[in-house]
């Protein structure tokens, strides 16, 4: 009787492994795993070197969950737009984020990770301030790039979990930068006088 048994179960499993071959795949829109609720930013100072602002992340949820030390990345959802450009400048009209990821929990403590560093080098700052004018720029001008962030559920599979508004104003204020990462919602500001 055992021998008869050992034919169903191969057929029973040869059956159930044809009916997963048609349901497609999981994608960065459906939750697979433990995702954060929020993301918030901390303004941490200017990387002078660079004169890009740096941003903290923060993820948590209702639970006080820990999602250390998984990566999170971030990717343009839509071009941006930049009041600066002009035909010749080399500067992008419609912006975007240079790729980053980061591993939570490598700086800042749990749950934290960063930074993203945000805004444009002093050549470009520069180049704004002496020839945007005639070229027809108004100061102030700046930046807004759209940011989604995701975290990795596992080694072929992330989830989106965030959507910032990243931006860069020159001389806001006067003779300066303003820079943020999502002001309006759980973010922050940060200010470089140069």
């Amino acid at each position: 009787m055992a021998h008869n048994r050992l034919p169903r179960i191969r057929i029973f499993f040869l059956a159930l492994s044809l009916a997963h071959l048609g349901r497609p795949a999981r994608t960065s829109s459906q939750a697979c795993c433990l995702v954060p609720t929020l993301e918030g930013s901390t303004d941490v100072g200017t990387n002078f070197a660079t004169l890009e602002e740096q941003f903290l992340q923060n993820l948590s949820d209702s639970q006080n969950d820990t999602f250390d030390p998984r990566l999170v990345q971030e990717l343009t959802t839509q071009p941006g737009s930049n009041t600066c450009h002009w035909s010749g400048s080399g500067l992008p009209q419609h912006p975007g984020v240079s790729g980053g990821a980061w591993t939570v929990g490598a700086v800042g403590g749990v749950n934290h990770c960063g930074y993203d560093s945000i805004g444009w080098n002093s050549t470009t700052i520069n180049l704004i301030r002496q020839s945007g004018p005639s070229h027809g720029i108004t100061l102030p001008c700046g930046f807004v790039i759209y940011q989604s962030m995701e975290i990795e559920c596992d080694s072929s599979v992330f989830y989106v979990y965030k959507q910032n508004l990243l931006t860069e104003t020159v001389d806001v204020p006067a003779n300066g930068l303003e820079v943020c990462r999502d002001e309006a919602g759980d973010g922050d500001c940060g200010t470089i006088s140069y």
